[in-house]
């Protein structure tokens, strides 16, 4: 493969800095409405929460489960549609190298205020 890269006048540098300006691109298309929302750790972080601690909260609060494919959050039917969440993608890399999109649930800022009511309320 090298020397037919060679053949074309293109380095191996170069086509995998096309790939991943593209990447780049596709994944700022899908995050666009994700782009201002907060993750677990910042909602956590001001109650000296872990994201961990937080959302097994949630999970016993029966607010989000874990999804079915890849054990990722997932909201529960009763808090859906109510624009609390959205999915964040991230690229992230196995053991072997190969990369694969990972899907990670942020709150809006009204799901955001909602997690700091039920967290409020239980500490009452």
């Amino acid at each position: 493969m090298p020397n037919q890269v060679r053949l074309l006048g293109v380095s191996e540098e170069e086509i995998l800095r096309e790939a991943d300006e593209i990447l780049e691109e596709q994944l700022t298309e899908l995050n666009r409405r994700s782009m201002y929302c907060h993750t677990a750790t910042q909602i956590a972080k001001p109650y000296r929460m872990k994201a961990y601690d937080l959302n097994s909260f949630l999970v016993d609060k029966e607010i989000i489960r874990k999804g079915k494919h890849r054990g990722e959050f997932v909201l529960t039917r009763k808090y859906r549609n109510k624009g609390y969440t959205e999915i964040r993608y991230v690229l992230i890399h196995n053991s072997l190298g190969q990369r694969r999109m990972k899907e990670e649930l942020v709150w809006t800022d009204t799901g955001k205020e909602f997690v700091n009511s039920v967290i409020n309320n239980e500490k009452k």
